[in-house]
Parts: C-alpha cells; structure tokens; sequence
C-alpha cells in the first residue's frame, strides 16, 4: 500500500506534495528496513543465501529484494541512504545472478542443436534449453529485471555519495564487475560451442526454430541492457565522486582498473553487441547507452597509460580463447571489440603494443571484405596509426620552443610512434590500392583513407609523401576498368588538401592532366566538383593561395568539352 502511494505521488510531481511525501517515504524506509530485519539474521555477513531463503520458507516466487525494490526506488537520496545500502546491493546483485542461473542457461544449447533433412537448423522442441527459457521469461526476477539493475544502480550512487558507505561502494563495484563477467563467460562459450553461433543468414535456420532463438536473443539482450544500466552508474561514480584515500593500496579499486574491468566485461558481451548493426565499432553500430558506457569507459582508463597497456594486454589474450578458427563470429566479435578499443585508445598505447600487439590482429582482416566489421576496423585502427602521428607532427609545429628543441621522454615517444607510420606507409599504399576494387572499401572510405595516408606521409618527408602519390597514378595507369579509374581519380584529387606547399604544384598539374582524361560528362563534372570542394574548404591556410590560383587558372579549361 505504501509502494502505491509513494508511486502516485511520484506520477504527479506538478502538484506540491512535498509535505506528505516526506511522511510517505519515511514510512517506506521503516517499512523496508523492518522486512530486512525479519529476514536477514543479526550478524550476518553473506548475503548470497537470504533471498531464496525467503522465497522458500514462504513459498513466494518473489524474492525478498524483490518487494523492496518497488518501494525503494522512488525513494530520494537523503532517505535511501538511510537503509544499508550494501546490504541490499548484494542482495539485488545476487538476485540477478540467480535470475540468468549464474551464466549456465545455455549449457544444453550445442547438444540441443540440429540438422534437419532440408539442412536448415532446429532445436529439438523437447530439449531442456526450450523448456529453460520458458522458466526464465516466466520468473519474476527476470520479468523486474529492469527494476533491480536501477536499484542496484541506485544503491552504487548512494553509498559512493556517503563518507561512512564510499569505501564500501568502491570494493562493491569491483565485486559487481568480477560477477557480471563471471556470467557473461559460460554464455559466450556455450553460445560459441553451439551450431547456433555459425549461422548468420536466417534463412538457414527452421522455421519452426526462429521463435526460440527470438526468445533467447531477447534473454541475452536483457542482460546486456541490465549490464549497462549499472555500468553506467559506476562511471557516473567515478567521474563526480572522489576515491577514498583508504584504498589507495587496493589498486584494484581504482577509477583506471576498474573502468578496464568495465572493458574487458564487455568483451565477453561482444556477441552480443555485434548483433547491433556494427557492435561497438565507431562506424554508427550500437545503441546511444552502449556507446556512452563503452566510450565513457576508455575515457576514464586513457588516464592512465601503464592500466590502458595492462587492458589492452589482457584482452589480446583471449582473442585466441574458446579454441576457435579464424573466421568464427564470435571471434570476429571479440576481434572487432578489441580493435574498436586499440583505435580509440591509439594515442596512449606504447609503439612497441601498437607493432607487435594490435596491428599483427589488424594484418589479418584488411584485406577480408566478406566479414565487413571486422575489415573496416582493422582498416581504422592503421589509420589511427597515421592520423596520431600527423597529430603529433602538428602539435610539435604549434608547440617546438624557440630553440628548435623538445625534450624529454614524451618526445621520445613520439619519435617512436612517428618511425613506426613511417614503416608502415609503402605496405599500407600498396594494401589500399589493392582494397580499391568494388566490394571492398566504398568510394568514401577509400579517399579518407589515402589521404590521411598521404598527410601522414607529409608530415615524415616530402618522399614519402610523393611514393603515395606515384603508387596511386601507376595504379591508375594500369587499371583497365572504367568505374576503378574514375574511383582511383577521386583519390588523386582527395590528395590535394593532404600534401604540403612543395608537393602541391606538381599535384594539380596531374589532377588537371586526369580531370581532361575523363570523357564522360557526367563524370567529369563530378571530378570538378570534387577539386573546387578540395580548394575552397579543405586545404590549409598556408597552400590556399597556391590551390586559389591554379584554380583560376585551369576551371575553364576543366570546363571545355563538357
């Protein structure tokens, strides 16, 4: 009755109520507090038996923390804080534990797994896993699973916001984290192991067999939801409030450690999140609260370069794990993520992690367009590798001294970071070129990335810069096929904003000479429309005047003949 009126006061928060709710929410503290004395012994200290406890002495399928949630979540702050909070925390989380069976529901889901005579997949409709799923979706945790996850979150800010309970809430984090992930482990392997896990075109699978896998995705995306909810309540913690000076000697619970915690939970969910048009990639997948947990987490751990190293260590490691072969989904998912990761992490990882840690996974998929995430992933983690050495290069340019001289070991770095794009360039030209057939990097994709190539290339030496440049034009003198010339010709004029005042010159004439090759009008207009938009709104302050004048120069001739 009290959950009732509580919840209507909240529903109508425009009237000023602020009087009875005061009285209404101090009852539902004593209401709440009295249910937990009745049913966790005096002097207790492990949480993880009370709610079954309760659930079978009084033959309720409605665990304890499940009637309180209702009533503790309108609750405000001031007056949640005053339950223990820890206590009911462990509670929620072991609830939800127990509520997805520990990690183990698809333990009989590879033997339950067939093949029938049209060589479509099945799941036996009297297998255990059917019958499983049905008692789960059925289950109160399962159907207040968003409940829990908010008052688990709940309690995480309230007990980080209270000197007494700050301690508590950081050492519980890292408890909540270590029993999520121990979850999320035997799903993703059991998922791995069966024939299910294979199958990317529904059209392989029964008819009478896609309602389940429905039901299951479902499932497995609620615990996902679940996950991120309350991950996000621990960035929010460890962004706004302070860590006890306490735990300084637990480095474990430390904003940096815990946040590659978060990382590496999510890489067993990355089965999951590929089914989510991209996964975690940063080319548009995922949803907006996934993207903020997982972005807000490599934001906190990019603090600290020697934990970024340690989690990036950690999760090349188990890319090889769950002895699975290359091309298997979910190792391209745990692939994708772990590369996802090296990009955006790219300025803080060491030269000696980006060349013999995350670019020999990359080697492997640059040239793999049949499995397109993956591909374009490992594309962008080379050419983060460029795109933070230019940055580099023109931070040096705005920072250097007086005295020409930069020192220290940060410098030093650099210069590694710097050597190594340098390395990189002929191979990553000649890769590139070889990418730019249709299927393979689209029209857009393969111009950005040459040009960061070509700009990286800049920033080394004029050389190097112009290998670029004669690698694409005998590409182009030798392709026969006219949609890949005219592909190869946006390229060469995508270049034009990436050179420096001495290439430049030498550039335009070639892009003029390329521009006139083209015969066909539609084309050519689209040719010189793409040159105008590279002179007027892409170029540097220091070769628009160069750019300006050769375009003065030559647009009517590019114009003649159209």
């Amino acid at each position: 009755m009290l959950t009732g009126l509580l919840q209507g006061l909240e529903d109508h928060k425009e009237y000023e109520l602020d009087s009875p709710r005061k009285k209404v929410e101090t009852e539902v503290v004593i209401a709440c507090a009295e249910l937990a004395e009745v049913v966790i012994p005096e002097g207790t200290n492990d949480p993880s038996d009370w709610n079954h406890q309760y659930e079978e002495e009084n033959h309720d399928r409605s665990p304890m923390v499940m009637k309180l949630a209702p009533a503790m979540l309108p609750l405000s702050l001031d007056n949640l804080v005053m339950l223990d909070l820890e206590i009911i925390a462990r509670l929620t989380l072991d609830q939800i534990s127990y509520t997805f069976q520990g990690g183990h529901f698809l333990k009989a889901l590879p033997t339950s797994c067939s093949t029938n005579a049209s060589g479509l997949l099945e799941i036996d409709k009297s297998s255990y896993i059917i019958k499983n799923l049905n008692a789960m979706t059925s289950y109160p945790g399962f159907q207040q699973l968003s409940t829990l996850s908010k008052l688990l979150s709940r309690c995480i800010a309230g007990m980080a916001s209270q000197s007494l309970t700050r301690i508590a809430a950081w050492e519980l984090m890292v408890s909540i984290i270590e029993r999520i992930e121990d979850i999320a482990r035997p799903l993703e392997a059991d998922w791995a192991r069966s024939a299910c896990a294979t199958v990317t075109d529904e059209a392989r699978i029964a008819p009478e067999t896609k309602p389940i896998l429905t039901t299951l995705w479902n499932v497995l995306k609620s615990l996902l939801f679940s996950s991120i909810m309350i991950a996000q309540s621990m960035l929010l913690v460890m962004s706004f409030e302070p860590h006890p000076w306490q735990l300084w000697l637990k480095p474990e619970t430390h904003s940096h450690a815990i946040s590659a915690s978060i990382v590496s939970m999510f890489l067993h969910f990355s089965f999951i999140t590929s089914k989510f048009g991209g996964g975690l990639t940063s080319h548009g997948g995922g949803f907006t609260e996934q993207k903020k947990v997982f972005y807000g987490a490599l934001d906190i751990l990019a603090a600290d370069p020697w934990e970024t190293e340690l989690c990036m260590k950690r999760i090349a490691g188990k890319l090889p794990g769950l002895s699975l072969e290359l091309g298997h989904p979910v190792r391209e998912a745990r692939t994708s993520f772990f590369l996802a990761c090296s990009e955006q992490l790219m300025p803080k990882l060491s030269e000696t992690l980006v060349e013999h840690t995350v670019l020999p996974v990359a080697y492997h998929h640059l040239s793999r367009p049949d499995h397109r995430e993956t591909y374009e992933s490992a594309h962008s983690v080379v050419l983060s590798v460029f795109a933070n050495h230019a940055r580099l290069h023109s931070n040096d340019e705005t920072s250097t001294p007086s005295n020409g001289k930069k020192k220290g070991k940060g410098k030093e770095k650099d210069d590694e970071k710097g050597k190594l794009a340098a390395k990189l360039t002929p191979f990553y030209t000649t890769c590139l070129l070889e990418n730019a057939g249709e299927d393979k990097l689209s029209d857009d994709q393969l111009r950005l990335a040459y040009s960061s190539l070509t700009r990286s290339a800049t920033s080394t030496s004029p050389a190097l810069a112009q290998l670029c440049i004669d690698s694409l034009l005998a590409s182009l003198s030798s392709s026969s096929s006219g949609p890949d010339v005219f592909r190869l010709r946006l390229v060469l004029i995508s270049l034009i904003s990436a050179v420096d005042s001495t290439l430049l010159p030498s550039l335009l004439a070639t892009v003029r000479v390329e521009v006139l090759k083209e015969r066909d009008d539609e084309k050519r207009i689209k040719l010189k429309d793409a040159v105008f938009k590279q002179v007027l709104r892409e170029v540097g302050d220091a070769e628009r005047e160069i750019a300006m004048k050769w375009w003065l120069d030559a647009e009517d001739e590019l114009e003649s003949g159209l």
